[in-house]
C-alpha cells in the first residue's frame, strides 16, 4: 500500500470517527457501553491517538526541512501558545480537534437547516426545484 492510500484510508477512518462523535455529541451522557455517548467517548480517543500520530510525522517532516508552514498544526508545532511556551503533542492534538469538529459539525448543521427551512416554505422550495432566482 503506498503512501496516497495510507493516507486516503486514515482520512476515511477519521470521517467514520468524526461521525461517531458528532452524534454522540447530541446523545445523553449515558457511558455505557452501546450508547451513542460511550461511542463518542472511543471515537475520541481513536480520533486524538491518530492526531498525535500526525504531529510527530509532521514534527519530523519540520525537523528534516521537508515541509514548510503552510497550515494550523504547523503554525501550533513552531509557534507554541501565548505564553510562548512549546505545546504538548496531547494540547495541540485536543485543539486540532476542537478545530475539526467544529468545522465538521458547523456544515452538517448549515445543510440540516436549510433543507428544513427550505422545506418548511412549498413556495421557495418550487423556484429552486425550477431554477428561478429568488427575489431578494
Amino acid at each position: 500500500m503506498g503512501l496516497q492510500e495510507l493516507e486516503q484510508h486514515r482520512i476515511v477512518k477519521l470521517v467514520k470517527k468524526f461521525d461517531d462523535l458528532t452524534f454522540g455529541q447530541h446523545s445523553m451522557a449515558l457511558p455505557f457501553p452501546g450508547t451513542a455517548f460511550y461511542l463518542a467517548k472511543k471515537a475520541a480517543e481513536v480520533i486524538r491517538k491518530d492526531l498525535r500520530s500526525i504531529i510527530k510525522d509532521r514534527k519530523e517532516a519540520l525537523s528534516k526541512g521537508n515541509f514548510t508552514m503552510h497550515d494550523v498544526l504547523s503554525y501550533m508545532i513552531l509557534a507554541g501558545d501565548s505564553s510562548v511556551r512549546i505545546m504538548p503533542e496531547n494540547e495541540i492534538a485536543d485543539r486540532i480537534m476542537g478545530l475539526l469538529t467544529a468545522g465538521y459539525n458547523v456544515v452538517a448543521m448549515a445543510i440540516t437547516f436549510f433543507m428544513k427551512y427550505v422545506g418548511e416554505r412549498p413556495k421557495i422550495q418550487d423556484k429552486i426545484l425550477a431554477g428561478k432566482k429568488l427575489p431578494t
